[in-house]
């Protein structure tokens, strides 16, 4: 979507496919002034100099089909995972306008660290407690009433109630520790930041988790406007993480509260922006173009 909006601008751009990273060759240098060197792809030479913006979407490269596969070689897994590292300096440390540096991702790794965060920006979070101990679990739940978990980690994770089934294997977060937090209820609104720039959109729903819905109760998205102070503590967050681009989760309770769960900071826009129109990838266009450094 965003390669589609820089072709209407006319903007010269190369797009690089992760599964790719075997193929090139790297020359890069670190000096005095700075990340140096080029790359080199399908015969095409390219000097770190000449790139004036990135936007960057990588995944874990370990799930890559050409490195995941039984068939791959330990050389081409080599050349991977080489290439992985040389991809993540040139996003740290070029000197281009980078959306995101996966420096600034790393808050998404720990849920609680990044929950923490957020509370210091004015957002109410939910009660919250992250243990292998099940009494601490059941305390926590006759206190708090009804329980969601989910994962504390960056894996993606589709959120649940923890209902009678799940109880009867607690036993099973001895050896791995869970996120659990006190269900808010309320009306979910997915904010995205670009800089400055500020989308909300509305998601009504009858579930727990929006994204785990069968098709006949698909949730009711609508546009939706960001109140200025709400709109600033996104953009403020955004800033404090170091992302030019963040999908910030937020529920606006019954009693008017606004509780933040989450700042994604590799947003899959996509859903929103074609639900609701919302000229999200337009405008990360926008930034690319004008903060190039050419």
């Amino acid at each position: 979507m965003v390669i589609n909006e820089l072709e209407r601008r006319g903007a010269a751009y190369i797009g690089i496919a992760q599964r790719k990273l075997s193929e090139i060759q790297w020359s890069l240098k670190c000096s005095r002034n700075g990340l140096l060197g080029s790359f080199h792809i399908g015969g095409t030479s390219i000097d770190l100099c000449d790139i004036g913006a990135i936007y960057a979407r990588p995944i874990d490269y370990r799930f890559l089909p050409e490195y995941a596969s039984a068939a791959s070689t330990k050389e081409t897994r080599g050349r991977i995972e080489e290439g992985d590292r040389h991809m993540r300096t040139i996003l740290n440390q070029c000197q281009a306008a980078v959306v995101n540096r996966p420096r600034a991702m790393m808050s998404n790794v720990s849920k609680p660290l990044q929950l923490q965060i957020i509370r210091e920006f004015g957002f109410s979070i939910p009660r919250t407690i992250a243990t292998n101990n099940i009494d601490l679990v059941k305390e926590f739940e006759a206190d708090a009433g009804t329980l969601i978990y989910k994962s504390m980690s960056s894996q993606r994770s589709l959120v649940k109630a923890l209902d009678g089934g799940d109880r009867s294997r607690l036993d099973a977060i001895r050896t791995v520790p869970v996120q659990f937090q006190e269900f808010i209820s309320g009306v979910d609104v997915r904010v995205h930041v670009i800089n400055d720039a500020v989308f909300g959109c509305g998601i009504v729903h009858q579930g727990v988790d929006y994204r785990d819905l069968p098709a006949e109760d698909r949730p009711r998205l609508f546009s939706i406007d960001v109140p200025e102070a709400v709109k600033a503590c996104c953009i403020r967050i955004c800033r404090e993480l170091g992302l030019v681009f963040g999908g910030i989760d937020l529920r606006i309770a019954p009693d008017g509260r606004i509780y933040c769960f989450e700042v994604n900071p590799s947003p899959g826009y996509s859903y929103y922006e074609r639900n609701v129109g919302q000229p999200i990838a337009s405008v990360v266009a926008d930034y690319l173009v004008n903060n190039s450094i050419l």
